[in-house]
């Protein structure tokens, strides 16, 4: 009995004449991973095959070892062999075909790896860092190469090497986005550093740092989480008006006012021994991650609907264990009312607390416009209240159906009725104290046709 061990780096196209006639003389050829090129070509040629891809190491290399009439070839799971786990319980007691693949590689892209490289497939591609060495071993996929595009920046060159082992094998510097996945068994991805954006915010953080330090800004050394709070509230506003206006090059200032608030706050957190701002973008990211497994992992949804379902079961995993009683808990209650309507709203609906359309919440606008005049009616002050508070959380209920967020609609509303009560300013003739209402009204459709 001979049990031949083989690494391949790819499909059928890397297979060497040496290989092939191993598998071709083999009684039992085993295959560690899913290869649909390299089932296809076996089964084109009659050669029948066993997919372990299911097994256990310990389980394949009991399988391997238990006939000992049969010359059995496994190709393994995993690049180079060394990192195999079924081809390392075989040593001893196999022919490796690939041994060394390792040396073999770092020796072709001119590159000792060292201790730190990382080692990724198809399937761990996600867990590509960018500020170390990786190597992402064949079968590549176009879903691995979308993952490395999204995570190394723009005219970023990698190593790839085609063909790995064949007579045509080549190694060549790649653009990683003008890569293509036949024939492709392996990329080198050296380390990339920090992108431009990285850099800025980098150098943001040193100037606050600066501004923070003991010859820094007496202002901003003065300052505390607690008083920079109206700041990110008000700074999160103007960039919500600068998109109101349509305005780029505004937009652009307010959210580099905004992203100063996090580095400011995150400094400060930092000083006290908290956490840093490494800290706060590292968990954003691996939040991120996790939380859309249909883009990073081998989740699938079909719809809008299906991702927020999935969205708020892996938040609630992430709370297990954590005290929140209510679905609705972690509202912050310091959001404007309209905003914190829609998302409690918003909460409820995705476990199914709402109407089937908006036909529904149409209706109950309806009902408490009713209950609302009956208040009023009755003149009492408390019950109007009560009662004018649920015909604005019903129309918030309206908006959601309907795709619009009401503290941006309400803010649209109130801009377009400063520009036309300020044309009234503008263009009165006399004071608009002796206006009358008549003669403002005709000053207002002016301003709403010149709109």
């Amino acid at each position: 009995m001979a049990i031949f061990v083989m690494g391949l780096a790819g499909g059928p196209q890397s297979l060497t004449l040496a290989a092939w006639n191993d598998i071709v003389a083999a009684e039992r050829v085993c295959l560690g991973s899913d290869n649909a090129d390299l089932s296809a070509f076996l089964e084109s040629h009659g050669k029948k095959y066993e997919a372990w891809r299911g097994l256990s190491p310990q389980e394949r290399a009991v399988r391997l070892t238990e006939k000992e009439e049969e010359n059995v070839v496994y190709i393994a799971e995993r690049l180079p062999l060394e990192l195999d786990e079924t081809a390392n319980l075989l040593k001893g007691k196999a022919a490796f075909s690939c041994p060394g693949l390792l040396d073999y590689v770092a020796e072709q892209v001119g590159e000792r790896f060292a201790r730190g490289a990382l080692y990724l497939w198809t399937e761990t591609v996600q867990g590509v860092n960018p500020e170390l060495p990786n190597l992402l071993w064949g079968p590549v996929t176009e879903d691995a190469l979308a993952v490395l595009r999204w995570n190394y920046p723009a005219g970023y060159l990698c190593k790839a090497c085609y063909n790995l082992g064949g007579c045509r094998e080549q190694i060549r510097d790649v653009d990683l986005r003008a890569l293509e996945v036949g024939a492709l068994s392996f990329i080198y991805l050296p380390p990339a550093g920090c992108t431009d954006s990285g850099k800025k915010l980098q150098e943001l953080e040193r100037v606050m740092a600066r501004l923070r330090g003991e010859e820094g800004c007496p202002w901003d050394r003065q300052q505390t989480l607690a008083s920079l709070q109206p700041y990110l509230i008000e700074e999160a506003y103007e960039v919500l008006d600068a998109i109101a206006q349509k305005d780029p090059a505004s937009h652009c200032e307010e959210l580099g006012d905004v992203l100063l608030q996090i580095v400011f706050q995150s400094r400060i957190t930092a000083e006290q021994g908290k956490f840093s701002l490494a800290d706060v973008i590292a968990s954003e990211t691996a939040k991120m991650i996790r939380r859309h497994p249909h883009v990073f992992g081998d989740s699938t949804v079909s719809s809008v609907e299906g991702v927020l379902v999935n969205w708020e079961k892996i938040k609630a995993q992430e709370r297990a264990g954590k005290k929140r009683k209510s679905l609705l808990d972690g509202i912050p209650k310091g959001l404007p009312a309209l905003a914190r309507a829609y998302k409690v709203q918003d909460k409820a609906a995705r476990v199914g607390f709402q109407w089937d359309d908006v036909s529904g919440a149409i209706a109950k606008v309806k009902e408490e416009l009713q209950e609302f005049k009956e208040a009023l009616e009755a003149k009492e002050q408390a019950a109007i209240e009560e009662e004018f508070g649920d015909l604005l959380f019903s129309l918030v209920n309206v908006a959601r159906y309907l795709a619009v967020y009401p503290e941006v609609a309400l803010n649209k509303t109130v801009g377009k009725f400063e520009r036309r009560f300020r044309y009234i300013e503008e263009h009165a003739d006399k004071s608009l104290e002796e206006l009358g209402l008549e003669e403002m009204d005709k000053l207002w459709d002016e301003a709403k046709a010149l709109e």
